[in-house]
């Protein structure tokens, strides 16, 4: 395709011995309302230690319930939050350490396709507007050049592209989204953030989205971080996932090691949850997620554990390599395993 019509297929890929993304020990605490006029106002450490590599040209997954850090962590990605400590590289250079200019290049670089589609789409903007936008407030285009390729976009995402002066309620829901990954797409990213982008659509639209991540991944050699709550869509579209509970990553590997052999227990219990042949076992004696505020001693699952011992609720289990880069966070695995 030419400039005025599609994305350049052109990639800057990094030498393949140095991953795309590159999270080490990612730390972020925010400060919380004060609830007392005698107290200090209490913190959560929303991300705790997390660290991880995505090859370029992949999916990594990440899973986990509601407030365990995932979201947190892709806002770090988005440079919407600075992390509290830690690093965090892309193409091996520390995003939170930018000048101006390579901070609107990467502005370019990292886009995200959210949830509700409709939110993230202006109401008073024709979708050729919304999908030129982003090339028009960089400079790189006019108006009239960035909604000529607006139309190649609509048409690679597979929307008619009479549908240009037409506004985002004139759409369904399926469709907005193919609109929002058409304007993620505009600015030739190398890397989509995919924040539970197919949750709020219905099974069958759910398929052609996930068709279409997966045929622009092939065409551009886009990256992507992928966060979903649904296992079997997370395994379907990962190459390696990671598995978080209350801040911390507990389980991290390629799809096929974390969910053909899980190693955490709370990993195990979301595969089981997931499963209809297999059975859950119980969350122990405390099945609730425990506050973030004030999460447990030692190890943060040892509430909700069946595996849990005295040792659980003493020490941190630190994240070990169990087989060739597959790592868990369990003082048990191998009783666990065997």
């Amino acid at each position: 395709m030419s400039a005025a019509t599609g994305p350049s297929t052109t990639r800057l890929v990094p030498p393949a011995e140095r991953p795309l993304i590159e999270a080490r020990d990612l730390y972020k605490r925010y400060r919380l309302s004060r609830q007392h006029f005698f107290k200090p106002a209490p913190t959560v450490l929303a991300v705790d230690g997390v660290s991880f590599k995505v090859a370029p040209g992949s999916t990594f997954g990440l899973v986990g319930e509601s407030g365990s850090g995932k979201t947190t962590v892709a806002k770090m990605l988005l440079k919407l939050e600075p992390p509290s400590a830690g690093t965090l590289l892309v193409d091996g250079m520390d995003i939170f350490a930018q000048d101006r200019a390579a901070e609107r290049a990467y502005r370019s670089k990292v886009q995200a396709v959210l949830q509700d589609p409709y939110g993230a789409l202006s109401p008073r903007l024709t979708v050729g507007r919304i999908i030129a936008e982003p090339l028009v407030a960089q400079g790189r285009m006019s108006w009239k050049q960035g909604e000529a390729r607006a139309a190649g976009l609509m048409d690679m995402v597979g929307l008619r592209s009479d549908g240009l002066h037409k506004y985002p309620h004139e759409f369904s829901g399926g469709q907005r989204q193919r609109i929002a990954i058409a304007r993620a797409l505009s600015v030739d990213p190398h890397i989509i953030v995919l924040d539970e982008s197919v949750s709020a659509l219905d099974v069958s639209v759910r398929a052609q989205i996930l068709k279409l991540l997966e045929d622009v991944q092939r065409k551009l050699g886009v990256t992507y971080l992928f966060i979903g709550h649904d296992l079997a869509i997370v395994r379907y579209m990962s190459t390696d996932v990671g598995v978080m509970y209350l801040g911390q990553l507990v389980e991290i590997g390629t799809a096929a090691q974390v969910f053909n052999r899980p190693l955490h227990p709370y990993t195990r219990q979301l595969v089981a949850a997931g499963s209809a042949d297999t059975p859950i076992r119980p969350l122990g004696a405390g099945g609730e997620l425990p506050s973030p505020i004030n999460p447990p001693s030692g190890c943060r699952f040892h509430t909700r554990c069946p595996h849990a011992t005295a040792l659980c609720a003493q020490q941190a289990p630190a994240l070990r390599e169990i087989d060739s880069g597959h790592q868990a966070r369990c003082h048990h695995i191998e009783q666990i395993a065997a």
